[in-house]
């Protein structure tokens, strides 16, 4: 007779098998009966004929089987496979209904938009580094003849250059930061 283990990992070869485990645990079944309930869709048989612990137990479960009464016989405790199967079904739903719950609360925050697809939060960033290479760009232009005069062009007042520059980035840095909409047009060099 097939005995199933825990570490069997509740798969049966065939029908068969699964018919010898269930009279090993008391049930009352032959192998016409699971053979036509099989047919009928009450037992789940695999591609390759097996069948799995979780297809036996629904079986089990189902009203139209007719083989729960065995349950109701077992005494507390003597069925350790099934109930330890139960209990690990148990949690695998609990876990499920987590991430289901996770799931429905991260679309929930998506659609009230605290959060962005990918592609579009890379199009952001790419936009904001072009406004501020930009920027920088621009202000270097603009700006070089007020750094040359502003320190005479002596290299010994290359501390006041040095002020002069800071001064005019953080300008630019702190208009960056706070620009709440900006527009980016980009073209293909060629």
């Amino acid at each position: 007779m097939t005995e199933l283990t825990l570490k069997d990992e509740y798969t049966f070869k065939n029908r068969t098998a699964v018919v010898e485990w269930l009279k090993a645990k008391g049930y009352k079944v032959k192998k016409s009966k699971l053979y036509a309930d099989a047919k009928a869709g009450l037992l789940r048989v695999e591609n390759d004929g097996s069948v799995l612990m979780e297809s036996v137990a629904r079986y089990l479960e189902h009203p139209e089987a007719g083989v729960k009464e065995h349950m109701e016989t077992v005494e507390a405790g003597s069925d350790l496979e099934v109930k330890e199967y139960h209990r690990r079904a148990a949690i695998a739903k609990a876990k499920k209904t987590e991430l289901e719950a996770k799931r429905l609360e991260f679309e929930m925050e998506k659609d009230a938009g605290r959060w962005l697809p990918r592609e579009d939060l890379e199009l952001e960033m790419a936009g904001r580094a072009a406004v501020l290479e930009q920027g920088f760009k621009n202000l270097v232009q603009v700006k070089a003849a007020d750094w040359v005069h502003a320190c005479g062009g002596d290299p010994k007042r290359a501390g006041e250059l040095r002020a002069a520059i800071n001064a005019e980035l953080d300008g630019l840095f702190n208009e960056f930061a706070r620009a709440d909409a900006f527009q980016v047009l980009f073209e293909e060099e060629g």
